[in-house]
Order: C-alpha cells, then structure tokens, then sequence
C-alpha cells in the first residue's frame, strides 16, 4: 500500500539508508525517480551498491540539503537508534524543512504490540547495538510528535503481518492526505 501511494514521487531520500537495500529497491520500482540514500557509517556506505543511475549514497545530512526540494522522505527502521527523543524531533523537523509543501514523510519504526516481536526486536537492537541506549517510540509517542508538534496529518498502518518484528508505518504530511494518498 505504501509503496503503491509513492507511485508518481519523483524524489525520495532514504535517511539512514544503511547498507542501501530500500532505497535501492525504490529506485528500481520506477527509474525515473532519483532517490538519495543518507548514510553517516562510512562503512556501510562504502558498501551501498551503486550500480543504478537514478540511485546515489551520500554522507551528508539532512539539515544540508536544499528547502521545500524533495517529494518524499523516508526513515526506515532508524528513529529509535538516534541519540534521544530530542534528536528524532530534530531530524524530523529537518526533515519537513526540505519536504516540499506537499510532500510525503515517512516513518517506518517498531511498535510494541503484538508484545512478542517487540522482544524479538528488543533483543535483536540490544545484541546488534550491544551497549548503546535504543529510544522507541511507540504509536502513542509517534502520532503526539507527528500530530501534536509537527503538526502533519498522519495515517498509520501496521506492516509487520509477514515479519518477525513489529514494523508500523506512519504516512505524514503538512497537506491533508485525501489530497495526495491514492486510497486510505
């Protein structure tokens, strides 16, 4: 459904795009879209693929890029692995400085329910990231954050009914979302 509602996006950046799989895969789903994964791990980056040509990798962030002059923008499983709740606000304000006025932001996070793959997820980032404070934020959080204070329509959905973890999606937008979403 998400993917399908990007259908006619021209301009997508994937922040914290890690090794560059899902913005490689939207860059495959329609090559005349230029999508910009942003990557701070130089490791990872250096092994994003770069064999499409609508499809780049960059270092350089958010707050770097020009205002009002990308479609949509896409935080895919990387929220909750900022340095606090603070951070996430700040880069999703960053975020709707570059998003254009009637452009689509992106959240794609875990959720704690159902309960058991929010311990599968819980022990996974506690394992991977053995050592560094994980800040989840779960739908209650998100939908005041994104509603309250940013002030963005939101529709959410769950996307986790073929997955071990808890992946919920939230669809934002400055515009009410009738106007820009294919269906709801």
């Amino acid at each position: 459904k998400m993917l399908r509602d990007l259908g006619g996006i021209k301009t997508i950046i994937d922040v914290g795009c890690g090794y560059g799989m899902f913005a490689r895969y939207l860059g495959l789903k329609s090559p005349a879209r230029k999508v910009c994964g942003i990557e701070i791990n130089q490791r990872k980056l250096a092994l994003a693929p770069c064999d499409l040509p609508n499809v780049t990798f960059t270092d350089r962030p958010l707050d770097q890029f020009d205002s009002h002059s990308v479609e949509c923008i896409v935080f895919y499983g990387m929220l909750h692995h900022l340095e606090s709740y603070a951070q996430q606000e700040e880069m999703l304000k960053d975020a709707l400085r570059v998003l254009k006025t009637d452009g689509r932001l992106i959240v794609i996070d875990i959720d704690s329910r159902p309960l058991w793959k929010f311990v599968i997820c819980w022990f996974v980032d506690h394992t991977l990231y053995f050592g560094d404070r994980i800040y989840f934020r779960f739908r209650e959080s998100m939908l005041e954050l994104l509603e309250k204070r940013l002030k963005l329509n939101v529709r959410t959905f769950m996307c986790d009914s073929k997955a071990p973890l808890p992946h919920i999606a939230y669809i934002a937008s400055p515009q009410p979302l009738e106007t820009i979403c294919a269906d709801g």
